[in-house]
């Protein structure tokens, strides 16, 4: 709710043009969707072209989609419109990075950082660029900035556990990714996360358990096809 209360009042019209777009904007800042999020986002951006928080929210659907140009373009529109608001570099930060253009994924965490000191949430990306970019040590200690401020975030608890993986502390990791799984015991990617670190300390039947149950909720997810073959096969 206070997405779309954000939204409307940005928007900045008559309370019964904020009624009609009530719609749209609850769509924008909180469809399952990415499709939906970028069509009503769209319209609330055709509306009023200063909407900096449908421009985020649009960007991200782009991402989700894997259409990282267009989510560039957005979140960068958001920071035209707002050189402080430090939401947008966070996510600008995501976007350079599965570009893998890490110095400028990082500049922009750092950015947003400088503004909001306490944004876990730019912690976190933070932590996700480093660790894409191969240096897994720091990613774990932005993590764990993250998790200082927000302990139960899940995308750092699973970030912190692949790092952890990476650099050996697979029982630390294993702690972690507990946690995230508690949260949300379905969610494919925090099981195929759990699948490998379990697989790194030698329990075989419960990695393959974990593998088993994320494809049964994401049937595409190749890390944990590979992963499944890998360990049921004869030898």
């Amino acid at each position: 709710m206070r997405l779309l209360a954000t939204a409307l009042a940005i928007i900045g019209m008559s309370a019964g043009w904020h009624e009609a777009r009530a719609d749209e904007a609850r769509l924008c800042t909180g469809a399952p969707d990415p499709a939906q999020v970028i069509e009503a986002c769209s319209a609330l951006i055709k509306a009023a072209p200063g909407n900096l928080v449908a421009y985020t929210r649009r960007g991200n659907a782009h991402r989700s989609l894997g259409q990282l140009d267009k989510a560039l373009a957005d979140h960068s529109t958001a920071i035209q419109i707002d050189p402080d608001y430090s939401i947008a570099y966070a996510q600008r930060c995501l976007d350079h990075a599965l570009l893998d253009a890490f110095e400028k994924a990082l500049a922009d965490c750092d950015k947003a950082l400088s503004l909001t000191p306490a944004f876990y949430v730019a912690h976190a990306n933070r932590g996700f660029a480093l660790a894409r970019a191969g240096d897994h040590a720091a990613a774990e200690a932005a993590y764990g900035e993250a998790l200082a401020r927000s302990p139960k975030y899940v995308r750092a608890l699973n970030g912190r556990a692949l790092s952890r993986l990476r650099t050996g502390q697979a029982a630390a990791a294993l702690a972690d990714i507990d946690a995230a799984v508690a949260q949300r015991p379905t969610a494919a990617s925090l099981l195929d996360t759990r699948g490998h670190v379990l697989e790194a300390l030698g329990r075989k039947a419960e990695a393959i358990a974990d593998f088993r149950k994320a494809l049964a909720a994401r049937p595409d997810l190749k890390e944990s096809q590979d992963a499944l073959v890998r360990l049921t096969r004869k030898r």
